[in-house]
Protein backbone atom coordinates (compact mmCIF):
# COMPACT_ATOMS: atom_id res chain seq x y z
CA UNK A 1 0.00 0.00 0.00
CA UNK A 2 2.70 2.26 0.82
CA UNK A 3 3.70 2.62 -3.42
CA UNK A 4 0.40 3.79 -3.62
CA UNK A 5 0.87 6.55 -1.14
CA UNK A 6 3.97 7.68 -2.58
CA UNK A 7 2.46 7.05 -5.98
CA UNK A 8 -1.08 9.62 -5.76
CA UNK A 9 1.17 12.68 -5.00
CA UNK A 10 3.12 12.65 -7.99
CA UNK A 11 0.16 12.40 -9.83
CA UNK A 12 -1.18 15.40 -8.37
CA UNK A 13 1.77 16.73 -9.19
CA UNK A 14 1.58 15.87 -13.24
CA UNK A 15 -1.82 16.77 -13.13
CA UNK A 16 -0.44 20.77 -12.12
CA UNK A 17 2.17 20.60 -14.35
CA UNK A 18 -0.26 19.88 -17.33
CA UNK A 19 -1.98 22.57 -16.40
CA UNK A 20 0.56 25.25 -15.58
CA UNK A 21 0.18 27.46 -18.77
CA UNK A 22 -0.37 30.93 -19.21
CA UNK A 23 -3.98 30.65 -18.97
CA UNK A 24 -4.91 33.77 -20.25
CA UNK A 25 -8.80 34.33 -19.51
CA UNK A 26 -10.91 36.88 -18.81
CA UNK A 27 -9.50 40.56 -17.44
CA UNK A 28 -6.16 39.21 -18.09
CA UNK A 29 -3.86 41.88 -19.43
CA UNK A 30 -0.95 40.97 -21.35
CA UNK A 31 2.67 42.29 -23.32
CA UNK A 32 4.21 41.16 -25.98
CA UNK A 33 7.42 42.08 -27.99
CA UNK A 34 8.82 40.66 -31.18
CA UNK A 35 10.27 41.00 -34.22
CA UNK A 36 8.34 41.17 -37.81
CA UNK A 37 9.30 40.84 -41.74
CA UNK A 38 6.96 43.32 -43.65
CA UNK A 39 6.34 42.21 -47.06
CA UNK A 40 5.05 44.48 -49.32
CA UNK A 41 2.77 43.00 -52.56
CA UNK A 42 3.38 44.23 -56.08
CA UNK A 43 1.17 46.44 -56.92
CA UNK A 44 1.35 49.99 -58.78
CA UNK A 45 1.48 53.74 -58.01
CA UNK A 46 -0.05 56.99 -59.61
CA UNK A 47 2.00 60.02 -60.00
CA UNK A 48 0.02 63.15 -61.65
CA UNK A 49 1.00 66.75 -62.31
CA UNK A 50 4.26 65.61 -63.77
CA UNK A 51 5.04 67.01 -67.20
CA UNK A 52 6.89 65.14 -69.62
CA UNK A 53 10.69 66.27 -71.56
CA UNK A 54 8.07 68.86 -73.73
CA UNK A 55 6.23 70.30 -71.28
CA UNK A 56 3.02 68.19 -71.32
CA UNK A 57 1.41 67.66 -67.90
CA UNK A 58 0.32 63.81 -67.99
CA UNK A 59 -0.56 61.45 -65.92
CA UNK A 60 1.21 57.77 -65.17
CA UNK A 61 0.30 54.55 -63.74
CA UNK A 62 3.18 52.66 -63.06
CA UNK A 63 3.44 48.81 -61.27
CA UNK A 64 6.16 48.62 -58.45
CA UNK A 65 7.44 45.21 -57.87
CA UNK A 66 9.18 44.15 -54.50
CA UNK A 67 12.55 44.50 -54.30
CA UNK A 68 13.85 44.46 -50.38
CA UNK A 69 11.05 44.00 -47.80
CA UNK A 70 11.48 45.49 -43.76
CA UNK A 71 12.49 43.49 -40.70
CA UNK A 72 10.85 45.47 -37.51
CA UNK A 73 10.90 45.43 -33.85
CA UNK A 74 7.02 45.37 -32.50
CA UNK A 75 5.26 45.83 -28.77
CA UNK A 76 1.93 45.12 -28.13
CA UNK A 77 -0.79 44.50 -25.60
CA UNK A 78 -3.24 42.58 -25.28
CA UNK A 79 -6.93 42.67 -22.80
CA UNK A 80 -8.64 39.57 -22.39
CA UNK A 81 -12.53 40.48 -22.72
CA UNK A 82 -14.06 37.10 -21.95
CA UNK A 83 -12.24 33.73 -22.17
CA UNK A 84 -12.00 33.56 -26.07
CA UNK A 85 -12.34 37.19 -26.79
CA UNK A 86 -9.10 39.52 -26.98
CA UNK A 87 -8.49 42.89 -28.04
CA UNK A 88 -4.89 43.52 -29.31
CA UNK A 89 -3.43 47.00 -29.77
CA UNK A 90 0.89 47.54 -30.64
CA UNK A 91 2.92 49.43 -33.27
CA UNK A 92 6.12 48.54 -35.35
CA UNK A 93 9.09 50.51 -35.34
CA UNK A 94 9.32 52.46 -38.75
CA UNK A 95 11.01 50.82 -41.19
CA UNK A 96 12.40 50.71 -44.74
CA UNK A 97 11.31 48.91 -47.68
CA UNK A 98 12.54 49.02 -50.79
CA UNK A 99 10.74 48.29 -54.44
CA UNK A 100 11.25 48.80 -58.20
CA UNK A 101 9.31 50.96 -60.63
CA UNK A 102 7.58 49.26 -63.77
CA UNK A 103 10.62 45.67 -61.90
CA UNK A 104 13.17 47.90 -63.80
CA UNK A 105 16.37 47.95 -62.03
CA UNK A 106 17.19 51.27 -62.90
CA UNK A 107 13.93 52.50 -61.33
CA UNK A 108 14.14 52.24 -58.09
CA UNK A 109 12.47 53.85 -54.52
CA UNK A 110 12.40 52.95 -51.36
CA UNK A 111 10.03 54.74 -48.39
CA UNK A 112 9.47 53.85 -44.45
CA UNK A 113 6.48 52.50 -42.90
CA UNK A 114 5.13 53.06 -39.67
CA UNK A 115 1.47 50.83 -38.50
CA UNK A 116 0.19 51.11 -35.48
CA UNK A 117 -2.92 49.41 -35.25
CA UNK A 118 -6.16 47.39 -33.07
CA UNK A 119 -8.04 44.16 -33.76
CA UNK A 120 -10.24 41.73 -31.86
CA UNK A 121 -9.26 38.45 -31.79
CA UNK A 122 -10.59 35.10 -31.08
CA UNK A 123 -9.19 32.65 -29.49
CA UNK A 124 -10.55 28.80 -30.69
CA UNK A 125 -9.53 27.11 -27.49
CA UNK A 126 -10.41 27.08 -23.92
CA UNK A 127 -7.77 29.04 -21.24
CA UNK A 128 -5.08 26.51 -20.12
CA UNK A 129 -4.59 24.70 -23.67
CA UNK A 130 -0.87 24.58 -24.66
CA UNK A 131 -1.69 25.90 -28.00
CA UNK A 132 -4.47 28.19 -28.55
CA UNK A 133 -5.04 29.59 -32.81
CA UNK A 134 -6.87 32.75 -32.93
CA UNK A 135 -8.21 34.51 -36.16
CA UNK A 136 -8.39 38.21 -35.65
CA UNK A 137 -9.82 41.38 -37.84
CA UNK A 138 -9.43 45.29 -36.98
CA UNK A 139 -8.02 48.48 -38.19
CA UNK A 140 -4.39 50.28 -38.69
CA UNK A 141 -3.05 53.81 -39.59
CA UNK A 142 0.13 53.94 -41.31
CA UNK A 143 2.57 56.71 -41.51
CA UNK A 144 4.34 56.20 -44.78
CA UNK A 145 7.43 58.71 -45.27
CA UNK A 146 10.97 59.47 -46.69
CA UNK A 147 9.91 58.40 -50.52
CA UNK A 148 13.34 58.24 -51.97
CA UNK A 149 13.83 57.40 -55.79
CA UNK A 150 16.77 56.67 -57.69
CA UNK A 151 15.27 59.18 -60.40
CA UNK A 152 17.63 62.70 -60.08
CA UNK A 153 14.59 64.10 -61.17
CA UNK A 154 12.33 63.62 -57.99
CA UNK A 155 13.19 65.16 -54.61
CA UNK A 156 10.98 65.61 -51.24
CA UNK A 157 8.29 63.99 -50.80
CA UNK A 158 4.97 64.78 -48.06
CA UNK A 159 2.75 61.73 -47.72
CA UNK A 160 -0.37 61.39 -46.44
CA UNK A 161 -1.42 58.51 -43.52
CA UNK A 162 -3.00 55.52 -44.30
CA UNK A 163 -6.04 53.98 -42.79
CA UNK A 164 -6.73 50.54 -42.94
CA UNK A 165 -8.45 47.19 -42.63
CA UNK A 166 -6.54 44.20 -41.39
CA UNK A 167 -7.18 40.54 -41.28
CA UNK A 168 -4.99 38.08 -38.87
CA UNK A 169 -4.47 34.47 -38.35
CA UNK A 170 -1.90 33.00 -35.69
CA UNK A 171 -1.26 31.29 -32.22
CA UNK A 172 0.08 31.66 -29.07
CA UNK A 173 2.15 28.55 -27.68
CA UNK A 174 2.17 28.85 -23.86
CA UNK A 175 5.62 28.47 -22.27
CA UNK A 176 4.53 28.83 -18.11
CA UNK A 177 2.16 30.08 -16.01
CA UNK A 178 2.74 33.21 -17.18
CA UNK A 179 5.14 33.36 -20.42
CA UNK A 180 4.08 32.12 -23.69
CA UNK A 181 5.02 33.07 -27.84
CA UNK A 182 2.61 34.37 -30.18
CA UNK A 183 2.98 33.81 -33.83
CA UNK A 184 0.51 35.69 -36.26
CA UNK A 185 0.28 36.73 -39.80
CA UNK A 186 -1.79 39.68 -40.88
CA UNK A 187 -2.63 41.28 -44.10
CA UNK A 188 -2.94 44.41 -44.10
CA UNK A 189 -4.71 46.89 -47.13
CA UNK A 190 -2.46 49.82 -47.22
CA UNK A 191 -2.42 52.96 -49.73
CA UNK A 192 -1.06 56.13 -49.29
CA UNK A 193 -1.37 59.55 -50.98
CA UNK A 194 0.83 62.45 -51.01
CA UNK A 195 3.09 64.98 -52.89
CA UNK A 196 6.33 64.67 -54.68
CA UNK A 197 9.02 67.39 -56.11
CA UNK A 198 10.16 67.37 -59.08
CA UNK A 199 12.95 69.03 -60.70
CA UNK A 200 14.73 68.37 -64.41
CA UNK A 201 16.00 70.00 -67.58
CA UNK A 202 13.91 69.03 -70.40
CA UNK A 203 13.79 69.74 -74.15
CA UNK A 204 15.52 72.38 -75.77
CA UNK A 205 17.45 73.07 -71.79
CA UNK A 206 13.68 74.19 -70.37
CA UNK A 207 13.87 73.65 -67.00
CA UNK A 208 11.27 72.41 -64.77
CA UNK A 209 9.85 72.12 -61.45
CA UNK A 210 7.37 71.85 -58.78
CA UNK A 211 5.13 68.86 -56.89
CA UNK A 212 3.75 66.33 -58.78
CA UNK A 213 0.78 63.68 -57.04
CA UNK A 214 0.64 60.67 -55.50
CA UNK A 215 -2.31 58.61 -55.32
CA UNK A 216 -3.29 55.30 -55.06
CA UNK A 217 0.04 54.08 -53.80
CA UNK A 218 -0.66 50.28 -53.02
CA UNK A 219 1.75 48.87 -50.29
CA UNK A 220 -0.70 46.41 -48.99
CA UNK A 221 1.82 44.28 -47.15
CA UNK A 222 1.68 40.69 -45.47
CA UNK A 223 3.32 40.85 -42.07
CA UNK A 224 4.84 37.68 -40.04
CA UNK A 225 5.27 38.06 -36.30
CA UNK A 226 7.06 35.94 -33.77
CA UNK A 227 6.47 37.70 -30.36
CA UNK A 228 7.28 36.83 -26.59
CA UNK A 229 4.76 37.86 -24.20
CA UNK A 230 4.18 37.59 -20.33
CA UNK A 231 0.98 37.89 -18.71
CA UNK A 232 0.45 40.20 -15.78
Amino acid sequence: MSYRRNLLPLIAAGCVSINAFADLKEGDFAGKIGGAYIMPSDASVKVEGVPDQDGKIQGHKLDTKRDESAISVNIEALYMVTDNIAVNIGTFWPSEIKSKLGGSDSAKFKYKVWPSYIAAQFYLNDPGEEFRPYVGAGVHYTKVSDVQTDNGAFGKSDMDGSFGLLGQVGGIYNINETMFVDFSARYMMMEAEGKLDYQFTGTGNKKYSGKGKVKDFKIDPWVFNVSFGVKF
